[in-house]
């Protein structure tokens, strides 16, 4: 969701709006990386905005207060967070390792996301344009992938390989090299 999206794509326009609710899903995995379909998981969900005061040595953080996780018993979990302040917050999601699972970071976390007073309110939103976006960007690299793999799957078998005789490939040989490849 919009309270997770990095400003690395275009940081001028991938801003969220300080003083307006923002929100993510996480999604549990079990031990072998499936969606979890059931609730109980446990996760810390600190969020922290980046502070630079003049005459300082170094940047502290300011803890943001009022983050909430709501279990959706279906192996979804929905945060909520608003940001008082603009500027840099650094959203870090650990798992706590409840049902055997191992304790740490989830995948991608932690995050850099920007946030302003002037940004559009609707930014913070699923349906705002930077889901959109983002959204539009990732359908796009999986139509980019999925052409790369068609026209690596379409390419002839090299004559040159020893183990394939000239012109002895059929569609269903095609069909079960490629199920071997994807083991199926």
């Amino acid at each position: 969701g919009p309270g997770v999206l990095e400003h690395a794509r275009d940081p001028l326009e991938n801003k969220l709006a300080t003083l307006e609710e923002t929100l993510f899903v996480i999604q549990a995995k079990d031990e072998k990386n499936k969606n979890r379909t059931t609730g109980g998981d446990e996760f810390e969900v600190a969020i922290k905005l980046k502070v630079w005061e003049e005459g300082a040595d170094e940047i502290t953080y300011r803890k943001v207060h009022g983050v909430s996780v709501e279990d959706n018993e279906d192996g979804t979990y929905l945060v909520r967070y608003t940001a008082q302040e603009p500027g840099e917050h650094i959203v870090d999601v650990k798992f706590l390792g409840t049902f055997g699972g191992a304790k740490g970071s989830v995948r991608g976390s932690p995050v850099v996301v920007l946030f302003d007073d002037f940004a559009a309110r609707s930014n913070n939103q699923f349906n705002g344009k930077l889901c959109i976006a983002a959204l539009k960007a990732d359908v796009d690299g999986v139509g980019e992938w999925c052409s790369a793999t068609l026209a690596g799957l379409s390419q002839p078998v090299m004559e040159s390989d020893k183990r394939v005789e000239k012109g002895t490939w059929t569609e269903l040989r095609e069909m079960t090299a490629l199920a071997e490849v994807k083991g199926l």
